[in-house]
């Protein structure tokens, strides 16, 4: 266990606490953040972010995804698939699958 453990109060309103040590670490940035910056960069809203440095100079970095949006509930089954040590698919492709699922919806994103 490390000597610091972090607190965070995610969007769902459920506090969280976290041993840094306990979750995986990586120098870069963790795939399926990368596909999210592209989502986000896109101006989807159903999945967001949050980053605090860590006192070790590490940075913790907390997902949340709203379910009941497809980019939502897509990001989640990416992370499944990224744990699970599955190929993940390229930025393009995620955003095309969510726009497609807005179009299906009869909703413009």
């Amino acid at each position: 266990m490390s000597d610091s453990l972090v607190f965070y109060w995610d969007r769902a309103d459920n506090l969280n606490l976290v041993d840094p040590d306990a979750i995986l670490h990586s120098e870069g940035l963790n795939p399926v953040i990368e596909i999210v910056i592209g989502i986000l960069n896109a101006g989807y809203e159903g999945v967001i972010v949050d980053e605090k440095r860590l006192s070790d100079g590490r940075y913790f970095q907390g997902l949340n995804v709203n379910l009941s949006a497809p980019e939502g509930w897509i990001v989640a089954g990416l992370q499944d698939s990224f744990e699970a040590e599955e190929e993940l698919p390229l930025v393009s492709e995620v955003l095309q699958q969510i726009k497609d699922e807005y179009d299906a919806k009869g909703e413009v994103k």
